[in-house]
């Protein structure tokens, strides 16, 4: 009888092992370790919009897409988003290039999020449907992107981790 339980017990450690080994596999896949080409961090190719894209809001032209240019997404029930804020206001200051920052999300509760960005970024408040996050691709929020000159996506990550300093100081 002994001998089945040392059996079972050592199965179950065994069964334990590989699947711990399974979820950290898969957490190194979205943790963003390594970088891919052009500045999306490797794992979260489909989470975020892939570098090179160059987005286009349709009827809704927005004139900074046109060039360099920080954009941030947001959406107001997201903790991380709050989190985020005060350092997206604080590079939209840094960089000398246009800062846009988009709220998805039902007006009233879109609106505050949108008047504490207000003087810091031009602020677009927009459904969870809206016509930039979709040109964006943006489905995981808060997300920041940094467009290079023609207003192609050259940064793309959900804080500014990894974020290109040096190019736009």
């Amino acid at each position: 009888m002994t001998d089945t339980a040392l059996v079972a017990v050592a199965l179950m450690c065994l069964a334990n092992l590989c699947l711990t080994l399974g979820v950290i596999r898969r957490m190194n896949a979205f943790s963003g370790a390594g970088s891919s080409v052009a500045g999306t961090p490797a794992g979260l190719a489909g989470l975020l919009p892939p570098a090179g894209l160059r987005p286009d809001a349709g009827r809704h032209r927005i004139p900074q897409l046109a060039g360099a240019a920080l954009v941030g997404f947001f959406t107001p029930a997201c903790e991380p988003c709050k989190e985020l804020l005060p350092q997206f206001a604080q590079w939209a200051y840094r960089l000398p290039i246009p800062a846009i920052a988009v709220v998805v999300g039902e007006p009233v509760p879109a609106a505050e999020v949108a008047e504490s960005l207000a003087g810091h970024a031009r602020v677009i408040v927009e459904p969870p449907d809206g016509p930039v996050a979709g040109a964006f691709g943006v489905r995981n929020f808060p997300a920041v992107c940094l467009l290079d000159d023609t207003g192609a996506i050259a940064f793309a990550g959900f804080d500014f981790v990894g974020f290109p300093v040096a190019e736009h100081r």
